[in-house]
């Protein structure tokens, strides 16, 4: 192993150069909403008297214009993150944000705007002067206003699905016309693609008036309630009723249902099948309006019958229920006398003439056939990976024991599977087996589709803390106990396992808001092509000697995913092997299901299982969690601890009770209290693009058998915000620390509590990991008590715009030395913190300073841009000291030390430092931009400072020739080395290719991979030249023919023109002996969605060699004739190279099978250096037999 080199491109998935973010991972949107249904209670107490200031929003009443009020008539739009206008803060954010009411093309949003004061979808505006769609988030956006009165300054919803009210789909644009969104020209022709132009977008519109009615509604409320009056009060049911009417008619995007309570108190039934929100609100406003609050609270036989209307069991069989075929509703014919409570008397409402009784089976609409006995499951395809129900209710369940034989036969065949806490076998009582039911459909498929399709459960219980009813309402058995605090703890546990979320709701505001949390994030949250178990190739890797460690993770439809970090071997001959000694990759690039990796018990393989084994299996709660609170440096030791202060930093809800914040603070100290063995949760967190690093501490030779032993630390982050540190042995496992930012602390209770309403993944420390070894006496050991240093610093990506520096010269006892905060001071054009700090030795005044340069992040407003605009963020590169992190050095287009008005897009990749002439002194740097342009700036190795330090400009622009509206873009750092022509005339080479990382999936015509020549190796270029691709050779990859070729163009680089439709670069490439590797990426534009089969695209691998007088050497750069005084004809012009092209990521080679015997490592003249893409071997081996060569540069 001495002599094996190995290179790597980090890739994800299935063996394919795979994507930035998680498009891929959770698929591309079907467009077929997902379904939720409702449950009313509708139980006797639901006729309590609530009291208040100021009821339900009444459209037909104008309200006071308060204080920093609305124009009652005007308006006004939020984005998500400015909220609902549910408080002060985010209604004074609205006042800029106006809108023309003749403006909104949506169909029929003005009228629930006029009705409801507000309606919640996915809006756009477009722009008539600039001709494009838009969602305008600050003033500062491209020039974009907030407020715009111009009605044809139009506004588009996403639920409008192409059509307008007209019924025409708008596919034409003209000087009369607009671009409808949907249309193919912004590159989302594919099935689902059009989602990418919504991922950011509005979120709310409202009426001014309504406004108005929330700030005197809150004034009020923090008044201290309602003065009892009776004009000041109505019954749960109304208020229940108008907040369900509410979220129904404002919210767009789902599919919607209502079931309710049998007044006989036995069970519930199917009132209003689930059907499209834009045909079924109606219907649900008309049946919601007629129920009269009657009889008990069997909430669990109702649960249980929804259950089994989604899964489409019989109406009337399973242990002799027969909820849907035998249920009745109270009907109000008179009025009702009512105890001072509001309670509907019961002698009152049995008098005849005053109320009676209708059978009413679940409705017919419900059942196959619509008269059948077999229920008609609403889940219609396979892509509706997660249904919902949603249950409200006021109280503890009664008269609710009827089901639970019914539902323990329904879990029985996976009962053992249970997590401690529930009891599937043995639930009983009122309601007892109720969230045994949730943790089945939350858990397990419930339908015969393909895929596997579960149902989520939230419960909103509605005033359960409100006890104004008084006592003189006790009737047991008819939904009339006052201890409705008994019930909240079922509900939560119901919550909980059904993977939901359990809302708290006292008023009508309350309610409006949890239903609007709910059905909105369903709504946000499209049905999707679902992920298989591909999640055992879902890394990022490392090779360390010959170990592999691979950071796993495992997507899933929730915001937060498992992860895990996994050590494996690599054999002479290229082969992942495992603990077994067996080869671990199957031929289909799946790890196998008998592998076992290290640090995994013997008896226990974990095969493609990522939460099981790794590092994750040896965990230990409490052991060395810290965070830093402070902005001084120092030892960590602050540890994540319940305190005011800590759930201030985790910015927990209010709601959050004392015993659920204390859960989530064991979470974060690995406390499982349901754990039997040693109390700890051994989980661990997705690692999505952060890879691990390994420092070596220590390393001893063996004399006699050549083994090194090393003493090495492995560092991983994760998207829960922790830095682990772990003992880089595979047969010795050992944790060090782990340490959590306190900016990242709101991310442990997102985690902690399953984070099911949100449609974004979560982020945290998902940026690169890189670090010094700051060797005093260079014998490349750390002697911590020799002056030695060890510095790691950490990114955050799309988790943040911070860098932290840790001092781990000492892995037990860890410091913290400092942070960069962007946005702020001199960090104000700092993004998204994506670029690695490039660890470098630069002269700098009158000395030689080690410093770390990194680019100036990322502006996530680029993942919706259509063409280069000017970058808020990220326009800048930055260099700061490598000890203390104090700023040294920054470029940017105005008001830095270096300036350049060019500099307007975001340098988010990584920096590529040169050395020319070996003195470990950088004399130049290259550095890539989203906006599709290589920069170099070379440094003044007389320079006096910060004012002349270094100068820069752009060297070649992908979209210099761009006249057609294409866009490309740099998401990757170019690969840089030296190679010379025969003549000695010697070159940089700089590779790199375009791509749309942020958005993987969408469709593109022209990306490229690009190769060009810099002869500025030893010298400063005159002028910072502007090259084109118009410039250079071009060489396509789909039939090896060579166009705009001439010796020139040849001189300046090439273009290799990518194959496939859509296919684009996603990755950096790898330059090694004389051959360029670079892999690409397409999606299939035209995924099954009959089937829901997650589709993974099209992965390629190139293998560029260049070739002229001697092996791997490029053409000979031919001089001219007048140079040797004879002119003859031009040798004939012949490819300078040959490619590899368009070759699929391999399989494995079939090796050694479990089975069978392992053949002999290769010869030593088979080669050494192996090239792994994914868990593959690529290709043949490409270096010499025992020498390890790098390609690099020399000075002339």
């Amino acid at each position: 192993m001495k002599n094996l080199f190995i290179g790597f491109i980090t890739l994800w998935v299935c063996l394919a150069s795979h994507a930035d973010d998680i498009d891929i991972y959770q698929g591309q949107s079907t467009g077929i909403p997902n379904n939720i249904m409702f449950l009313m209670d509708t139980s006797r107490s639901m006729s309590r008297w609530v009291y208040f200031d100021i009821g339900p929003y009444d459209h037909t009443e104008t309200y006071p214009v308060p204080i920093n009020g609305f124009d009652p008539e005007t308006y006004y739009y939020s984005v998500a993150v400015d909220g609902d206008g549910s408080t002060d803060t985010e209604a004074n954010i609205l006042h800029d944000r106006f809108l023309h009411k003749n403006a909104i093309k949506c169909e029929g949003a003005v009228d629930i705007i006029e009705e409801y004061g507000v309606i919640t979808g996915k809006f756009k505006r477009w722009d008539p002067t600039e001709n494009r769609w838009e969602t305008p988030l600050t003033n500062i956006d491209s020039g974009i206003a907030l407020g715009d009165m111009r009605e044809d300054a139009i506004w588009e919803c996403k639920n409008d699905e192409k059509v307008h009210p007209d019924g025409k789909i708008v596919e034409f644009f003209d000087s009369n016309q607009y671009r409808s969104p949907y249309h193919p020209f912004w590159g989302l022709a594919a099935i689902g693609l059009y989602e990418t132009l919504w991922l950011v977008s509005v979120k709310n519109i409202f009426k001014g008036n309504y406004l108005n009615y929330q700030i005197l509604e809150r004034g009020n409320n923090e008044d201290g309630g309602g003065d009892g009056s009776l004009d000041d009060r109505a019954s749960r049911m109304t208020l229940a009723r108008a907040a369900a009417k509410h979220a129904a008619n404002t919210i767009q995007g789902f599919n919607l249902g209502l079931a309710r309570f049998d007044s006989h108190n036995n069970g519930g039934f199917i009132d209003l099948p689930i059907g499209p929100i834009a045909t079924n609100k109606t219907l649900f406003n008309d049946k919601i309006d007629t129920y009269f609050t009657y009889g008990g609270t069997p909430l669990s036989e109702s649960y249980f019958e929804i259950a089994r209307y989604y899964r489409g069991d019989g109406v009337d069989n399973n242990g002799g229920v027969y909820f849907g075929n035998n249920t009745y509703s109270r009907v109000q014919d008179d009025v009702v006398d009512r105890w001072s409570s509001g309670m509907v008397s019961l002698i009152s409402a049995n008098w005849p003439g005053v109320s009676h009784d209708e059978l009413t089976p679940s409705v017919d609409g419900s059942r196959s056939g619509n008269t059948g006995n077999i229920y008609a499951s609403p889940i219609t395809s396979a892509c509706q990976a997660t249904s919902a129900i949603v249950l409200f209710t006021d109280g503890e369940p009664q008269s609710d024991d009827g089901a639970n034989s019914a539902i323990k036969s329904m879990i029985q065949h996976v009962a053992s599977e249970f997590p401690p806490g529930l009891n599937p076998t043995g639930c009983n009582n009122d309601g007892g087996c109720a969230d045994e039911l949730a943790y089945y459909l939350a858990n397990y498929d419930q339908s015969d589709l393909p895929g596997t399709q579960t149902i989520r459960t939230y419960v909103v219980g509605g005033f359960l803390e409100d006890n104004s009813g008084g006592d003189d309402d006790s009737d047991a058995g008819d939904g009339g106990s006052n201890n409705d605090l008994n019930g909240i703890p079922l509900l939560k546990s119901i919550a909980h396992h059904g993977d939901g979320e359990y809302f708290g709701a006292n008023s009508y505001e309350e309610i409006v808001a949890a239903l609007g949390e709910i059905f909105g994030s369903v709504s946000e949250t499209p049905a999707t092509f679902v992920a298989p178990a591909i999640s055992t190739n879902s890394y990022n890797s490392l090779e360390h000697q010959d170990e592999l460690y691979y950071s796993m993770f495992q997507p899933n439809s929730a915001a937060s995913w498992q992860g895990n970090l996994k050590l494996y071997k690599l054999s002479a001959n290229g082969q992942v092997i495992d603990a077994n000694d067996k080869p671990t990759i199957a031929s289909n690039g799946m790890i196998k299901s008998k592998a076992r990796s290290y640090w995994t018990p013997i008896d226990y393989p974990d095969g493609p299982n990522v939460p099981l084994g790794g590092a994750a299996q040896h965990l230990t709660k409490e052991h060395n969690i810290f965070t830093h609170l402070k902005t001084t440096k120092g030892t960590l030791t602050t540890t994540i601890t319940d305190t005011p202060e800590m759930r201030a930093l985790m910015q927990v809800t209010p709601s959050m009770s004392p015993e659920d914040f204390t859960q989530t603070i064991n979470w974060a100290n690995r406390i499982d209290l349901d754990d039997v063995i040693d109390g700890t949760r051994k989980e661990m967190e997705d690692s999505l693009h952060s890879r691990p690093v390994v420092i070596n501490y220590s390393a001893e030779l063996n004399p006699t058998t050549g083994e090194i032993s090393a003493d090495s630390v492995v560092y991983t982050a994760t998207n829960s915000g922790y830095l682990h540190a772990f003992k880089a042995d595979k047969e010795n496992y050992q944790e060090y620390f782990s340490y959590v930012p306190k900016e990242l602390l709101p991310n442990i209770a997102k985690y902690a509590n399953g984070a099911p309403l949100r449609k974004d993944q979560l982020y945290g420390l998902d940026g690169h990991v890189s670090y010094w070894f700051k060797d005093v006496n260079k014998n490349g050991q750390v002697d911590k008590d020799g002056g030695d240093q060890v510095i790691l610093y950490i990114g955050m990506r799309r988790g943040g715009n911070h860098y932290y520096a840790l001092d781990v010269t000492d892995r037990t006892a860890p410091k913290y030395l400092w942070q960069i905060d962007g946005g702020t001071g001199d960090f104000e054009r700092l993004g998204q913190s994506w670029s690695e700090m490039t660890l470098a030795k630069v002269p700098f005044g009158d000395e030689d300073k080690v410093v770390l340069l990194f680019g100036g992040g990322y502006d996530e407003s680029e993942d919706l841009a259509a063409s280069a605009s000017s970058n808020q963020l990220g326009n800048a590169i930055y260099m700061v000291d490598a000890l203390s992190g104090n700023l040294l050095w920054k470029a940017s287009k105005s008001g830095h030390n270096l300036n350049n008005v060019e500099m307007t897009a975001s340098f988010m990749n990584n920096i590529r430092t040169v050395d020319f002439n070996g003195d470990r002194i950088t004399d130049f740097f290259y550095v890539s931009d989203v906006a599709g342009r290589i920069w170099r700036f070379d440094i003044d190795k007389a320079n006096t400072g910060a004012t002349d330090f270094a100068d820069g400009g752009i060297i070649f622009d992908a979209n210099g020739d761009s006249s057609d509206g294409i866009y490309n873009r740099f998401y990757n750092s170019p690969s840089i080395s030296y190679f010379k022509e025969d003549l000695g005339v010697g070159f940089l080479t700089i590779s790199i290719g375009t791509g749309f990382r942020a958005s993987p999936l969408s469709a593109s015509s022209d990306d490229a991979f690009y190769v060009l020549k810099d002869y500025n190796v030893s010298t400063k270029p005159t002028t910072y030249t502007k090259r084109t691709p118009s410039e250079l050779a071009h060489y396509s990859l789909a039939d090896d023919t060579i166009s705009n070729s001439d010796e020139a163009m040849q001189k300046q680089g090439w273009k290799f023109i990518l194959a496939g439709a859509s296919e684009k670069v996603l990755a950096d490439a790898l330059t090694t002996h004389g051959r360029v590797i670079f892999t690409t990426f397409a999606p299939n534009p035209d995924p099954n969605p009959g089937t829901c089969s997650f589709d993974l695209g099209k992965a390629k691998a190139y293998t560029i060699k260049f070739q002229g007088g001697s092996d791997n050497m490029p053409i000979i750069d031919i001089p001219p004739c007048e140079a040797t005084g004879t002119c003859t004809e031009p040798p004939p012009l012949v490819p300078p190279i040959t490619v590899d092209r368009g070759a699929d990521i391999p399989e494995n080679p079939p090796g050694c099978e479990d089975n069978n015997t392992c053949p002999e490592p290769p010869s030593c003249e088979d080669g050494g250096t192996v090239v792994l893409i994914g868990t593959s071997k690529l290709g043949e081996t490409i270096s010499r037999c025992g020498i390890l060569e790098k390609d690099y540069w020399l000075e002339k």
